[in-house]
């Protein structure tokens, strides 16, 4: 169990430590047991020997974890993470920078295609809605188009 809890610590970007404790009596809290193990050894822990909250600007790191009673037995398994989750900060940076995008693209696109003497207001339409779906057909329809022209031309 070391061994896949060390695995998955090292392989993890969002997990930073694990803390596993064996309770003798689940009538205790987990806190009140020596730690069993703890991985990586380097990393601080708080005053009850959890990984403590630590709080930054693109992620704040947690504790979470879950209690495992041993059937038959009044034993435990309490396996506490430090986890790496994503700020409100960072959240609202990633939306406002994708409505900032979403925009540009319509904004460009219009022009582009207004430019192109191909200026119609379905088009921006589409490209406010669909975004680069919505530029793939209107490349698509211009394709379709000249292709058309080119097949009158020989007939």
């Amino acid at each position: 169990m070391r061994e896949k809890l060390k695995k998955r610590v090292a392989s993890s970007w969002s997990i930073t430590a694990v803390v596993l404790r064996i309770q003798e009596d689940k009538s205790k809290a987990p806190q009140e047991y020596p730690l069993a193990y703890h991985y990586p050894e380097k990393s601080k822990l708080d005053s009850l020997n959890n990984v403590p909250f630590k709080e930054g600007f693109f992620t704040n790191t947690v504790g979470t974890g879950t209690y495992v009673p041993i059937p038959g037995t009044n034993r435990a398994v309490s396996i506490d993470f430090g986890m790496k989750l994503f700020t409100d900060a960072t959240f609202m940076a990633g939306v406002t920078l994708l409505f900032g995008y979403w925009v540009l693209f319509a904004v460009w696109a219009s022009m582009n295609v207004y430019y192109r003497g191909h200026g119609k207001v379905v088009w921006v339409i589409l490209f406010l809605l669909f975004n680069v779906l919505g530029y793939g057909l209107y490349k698509t329809a211009v394709k379709m188009n000249k292709l058309q022209r080119r097949l009158h031309r020989f007939a």
